[in-house]
């Protein structure tokens, strides 16, 4: 797919995890374990796509989220929360905030991945017709 992500997660065993089979799917993967670490990454970083973990210590996910949609530097990047919390009023609360999506880690990285991927395809053609100026068709 060729996609550049930014993945934020505090679980450092989840966060290889996904990173590693990410980049088995041809990703680029910058691993951030907070929102002071991707605000460091993302000074470098041009991501297609930012992943956000919501259950982190100090500045949770929704904070992230929140920080990221309400700078002008950062809220051009889509964020799809990726979390344990699978509750319908974190899901809307994300949602109004800006995030593009909302997945609920599963056991399998290869789910999520399939999840993720929606995503990323919408954003991959979408970036293709911006660089070959075709507007992108939705039929």
């Amino acid at each position: 797919m060729g996609a550049k992500i930014l993945l934020i997660d505090d679980e450092e065993i989840l966060r290889n995890l996904y990173k590693e089979f990410l980049e088995l799917k041809d990703c680029t993967v910058e691993a951030a374990k907070s929102c002071e670490d991707a605000l460091t990454h993302l000074q470098d970083y041009r991501p297609d796509l930012i992943i956000c973990d919501i259950m982190m210590p100090g500045t949770n996910g929704i904070e992230t989220l929140k920080l990221l949609k309400n700078h002008e530097r950062y809220r051009k990047y889509p964020v799809v929360m990726l979390t344990a919390v699978n509750e319908v009023e974190s899901i809307k609360q994300c949602l109004s905030l800006g995030a593009l999506g909302y997945v609920v880690k599963v056991s399998k990285p290869e789910q999520v991945y399939y999840q993720l991927q929606l995503f990323l395809k919408a954003i991959m053609a979408e970036k293709s017709s911006k660089s070959s100026n075709v507007p992108l068709r939705v039929v």
